[in-house]
């Protein structure tokens, strides 16, 4: 891999398209809050919107590998050294609520049993992501 076509793929943190991806993430946590919510008093899930969900966090996490990151020597944009802090720190959580997040699509596309019902309301985890912004 050139590694100055790999620095040319990183997007500083605080660059325009990072800021409207991350708002987007913001809004799409939002949304997810007030229909889970909505959805303890029986309201319908939107599963279209869990797909949309699925998706946006899993593409988030590729775009963590390409996003400089502020240390205290100044911006980070080696594409190296920021994918070793993204595995340090935050990249496990993500994988493993981004997984859950599949997993409990592609067991709600199954039917919808009971023991599938009583997992939906374990959605919860998936606002770990919180937390990150």
């Amino acid at each position: 891999l050139n590694s100055s076509w790999a620095s040319s793929c990183m997007i500083e943190p605080f660059a325009m398209t990072r800021m409207v991806w991350v708002s987007v993430g913001m809004v799409l946590l939002l949304v997810d809050v007030l229909v889970f919510t909505m959805s303890a008093f029986g309201a319908p899930r939107l599963h279209w919107l869990d797909i949309v969900g699925a998706v946006y966090w899993t593409c988030d996490i590729l775009a963590s590998f390409r996003t400089g990151v502020h240390t205290d020597n100044g911006l980070d944009m080696d594409p190296r050294s920021v994918a070793r802090r993204y595995l340090a720190r935050w990249f496990w959580i993500d994988v493993f609520v981004v997984v859950y997040q599949w997993v409990m699509l592609i067991l709600e596309s199954g039917g919808g049993n009971s023991g599938t019902s009583a997992l939906r309301h374990l959605k919860i985890a998936r606002h770990i992501k919180l937390l990150r912004l």
